[in-house]
């Protein structure tokens, strides 16, 4: 299985069955928030942030590649949480706000534009072809809107 996909899987279905009703059952949010609780705990770099590629269920992380799309769907799953839960031990609005920092150290080329295939401290490379069948707008895209959108609701 693989761990920091959880984080994309789990923020897409919660937003969009939370879209989709226009209200949480509560269980919804319970399991959204259990599936990014185990990323965290099986999928989370401590030491440098970011979300690694794979890993066993409950075991060790066997691919250490820091992808694109599971680093946008990261912020936006922490965000997530962080509005859903802001005062859980587990800080998630810290954990989102070390998560974008992390992106922008090692996943957004911002002299260039565009993000990195891989986090430039797991193996990716500044001059990694940015292009590929693979690469769509849509992670990094709703990630953005949605925390722009989020961070912007006291205003």
């Amino acid at each position: 299985m693989k761990q920091a996909s959880i984080s994309w899987t789990t923020s897409s279905t919660a937003f969009k069955r939370l879209e989709s009703s226009g209200r949480d059952d509560g269980g919804t949010t319970a399991v959204a928030k259990a599936l990014i609780d185990h990323a965290l705990d099986y999928g989370w770099d401590g030491k440098n942030g970011g979300f690694f590629e794979a890993g066993s269920t409950f075991g060790a992380v066997h691919d250490k590649r820091k992808s694109w799309w599971v680093q946008a769907e990261g912020l936006n799953a922490l965000l997530l949480m962080a509005r859903l839960h802001p005062r859980d031990p587990r800080e998630y609005r810290k954990l989102f706000e070390r998560q974008w920092q992390y992106m922008k150290k090692n996943v957004i080329d911002a002299e260039h534009g565009e993000w990195y295939p891989d986090g430039l401290d797991a193996g990716g490379s500044a001059k990694a072809n940015k292009a590929s069948e693979w690469k769509a707008g849509y992670h990094g895209g709703r990630a953005l809107m949605n925390v722009v959108d989020w961070l912007g609701e006291g205003r």
